[in-house]
C-alpha cells in the first residue's frame, strides 16, 4: 500500500526536504517561533545582548531599505531612540546623514559652527573635513553592497544627537540578503567612541586618506571584535535576530513570501 503512494510521497518530501524547500522550511520557523514565545524571548533577550555589548552602544542601530538609493531608514531601535533623543517618526523614510550626519551638519549653519568652535577650526576648514568624512561614510556603504553578509563597511563619523550634541560614532555597516524573502536590506551599528577618539583627534586625521587609514588602524582591535559578532563563528544567532526584525520591519515583504 505504501508502494503504491511513492510517488506522491516523493512529491510532499521534495516540499520539506528538497531543492527549494527553504521558504518551507523558514514558514514553519516563524510558526514555532509564535507557537513557542519562551523560547522566541529567551533567544532574543541573549542575541540583544550580543548586539548591545560588542556591536553598539546600548543596542544603537538602524535598518534600511537597501534596494532605495540613499537607505532610508526604515527602523530605529529603542537604544538609538534613547541614546539620538530622536522619536522614529524624526527618522523613518529619511537618509541617515540627512538626520544625525555629515550632511545635516555642513548644510545647517549653527550646527557646523558649534562644531568649529568645539574642534577649534575654522569654519571653511570643519565644513572641509566633515565633507571628507562623509565621503568615507560613502565608501563604507560601497564595501557593505560590494559583498552582502560578507564584508563590514566601517566608518569614524561626526554624529548628532537632537540636542545638537555632537559626538565621534564609530559605524559598522551591513547588508544582508533575507533567506527566504529574498530582498536586501542593511543595518548600521552606531557606537560612541569620543572617550576614546575625541572630536578633535577625529577632525585632525579627517585631511588626508593616510591620516584617516592610521586612525582607523589604531582602532583595528576594537573594530575586528565587533566585525566578528556579525561574521566570526557563533555570528548565527545575531544574523537570526536580524532576519526575525527585517520581517517585522518589511510586512510587505513577509505577506508576499507567506502568500506565495
Amino acid at each position: 500500500l505504501m508502494k503504491s503512494r511513492s510517488a506522491a510521497l516523493e512529491s510532499r518530501r521534495a516540499v520539506l526536504l528538497g531543492v527549494g524547500s527553504e521558504n518551507v522550511v523558514q514558514y514553519l520557523h516563524d510558526k514555532a517561533m509564535e507557537v513557542f514565545p519562551e523560547q522566541t524571548s529567551t533567544m532574543r533577550a541573549s542575541t540583544f545582548m550580543q548586539v548591545q555589548d560588542h556591536l553598539s552602544t546600548e543596542g544603537v542601530f538602524l535598518m534600511s531599505d537597501a534596494r532605495v538609493a540613499g537607505f532610508p531608514i526604515r527602523y530605529a531601535s529603542q537604544g538609538f531612540v534613547e541614546h539620538f533623543g530622536f522619536c522614529p517618526a524624526d527618522i523613518v523614510g529619511k537618509k541617515c546623514g540627512d538626520v544625525i550626519g555629515g550632511s545635516f551638519i555642513v548644510s545647517h549653519m549653527e550646527s557646523l559652527a558649534n562644531l568649529a568652535t568645539t574642534v577649534g577650526l575654522p569654519l571653511e576648514e570643519t565644513q572641509a573635513r566633515v565633507v571628507f568624512l562623509t565621503g568615507k561614510a560613502a565608501e563604507a556603504c560601497q564595501v557593505m553592497m560590494a559583498s552582502p553578509g560578507k564584508r563590514v563597511g566601517v566608518a569614524l563619523l561626526v554624529n548628532r544627537k537632537k540636542s545638537g550634541a555632537m559626538f565621534v560614532c564609530e559605524c559598522l555597516v551591513l547588508c544582508l540578503r533575507h533567506p527566504t524573502l529574498n530582498f536586501t536590506y542593511c543595518i548600521g551599528f552606531q557606537r560612541d567612541i569620543t572617550r576614546d577618539v575625541p572630536l578633535r583627534r577625529l577632525l585632525a586625521a579627517a585631511t588626508s586618506d593616510e591620516d584617516y587609514a592610521a586612525l582607523m588602524k589604531s582602532r583595528s582591535a576594537a573594530l575586528e571584535s565587533r566585525r566578528a559578532v556579525l561574521l566570526g563563528v557563533g555570528s548565527e544567532n545575531v544574523v537570526q535576530y536580524l532576519h526575525d526584525k527585517a520581517m517585522e520591519v518589511f510586512p510587505e515583504q513577509t505577506s508576499t513570501m507567506r502568500a506565495s
